[in-house]
């Protein structure tokens, strides 16, 4: 690791720190106490990580009586109390079933680079209202789904690709380096909580890049012959 490396990732973590800032002093002022970026974080972590969780997003159905905290306070320090409540629920889940909370957390983890992927434009358009972008044919969506698919297949591998193309190569350049810590911080965060396709879609933007460069890489042999071809 080199120190350039090692600067590069101490201001990451200061930029980043430096982003959420403003939105903490605000929680911090509305809330009498620190609050890292919102209250829901608590029933997120819970959603992937307690008993019967499957790893993705799970709506708290009202007859769960035991799911649903009894809260004591009032206004905003509701949130806090309902937030702390969940938290403490999925430490409680993972203290006694550390095995179970990995296997978990393997299981988003290998459903954020799942090969089956439903394309989030297909769940938008699909809606009763009149939309010219999707004609009223099962076929079309069937044709998005499948497209969908074979799109996140391709990017997927060529990702692959590419890191194992860097990894030989040793071509551990800032950019690179860069993008690996935040596709990192995202599979924590994964892992951590739960997966569907917002924090999937959210993925996307990280993988473009390497993607990219699998292309680059995959079409320059041929590009050497054509230009050898025409010397």
């Amino acid at each position: 690791v080199t120190r350039q490396a090692i600067l590069n990732t101490v201001a990451l973590v200061v930029f980043s720190f430096l982003t959420v800032l403003p939105w903490t002093i605000r929680n911090y002022n509305l809330y009498g106490q620190f609050v890292f970026i919102y209250t829901d974080g608590g029933i997120n972590v819970w959603m992937g990580n307690h008993e019967g969780a499957s790893g993705g997003y799970q709506v708290i159905k009202p007859d769960d009586s035991d799911k649903i905290p009894k809260l004591k306070t009032q206004g905003v320090a509701q949130e806090i109390e309902r937030d702390k409540f969940y938290y403490d629920k999925a430490k409680e889940f993972v203290s006694k079933n550390p095995l179970q909370a990995v296997d978990l957390a393997a299981t988003k983890v290998f459903n954020t680079f799942s090969l089956d992927r439903r394309l989030a434009v297909v769940w938008m358009l699909n809606t009763n209202k009149p939309n010219p972008l999707r004609p009223p044919l099962k076929s079309f969506e069937t044709f998005l789904g499948v497209g969908a698919n074979w799109q996140f297949v391709a990017i997927i591998l060529l990702t692959g690709f590419s890191l194992l193309y860097i990894w030989q190569k040793k071509l551990f350049k800032a950019p690179f380096i860069l993008i690996l810590i935040l596709i990192l911080a995202h599979l924590v965060s994964i892992a951590t909580t739960h997966t569907e396709f917002r924090y999937i879609m959210q993925f996307y933007p990280l993988i473009f890049p390497l993607a990219a460069v699998g292309i680059y890489i995959l079409k320059e042999p041929f590009t050497s012959v054509r230009r050898r071809s025409f010397i």
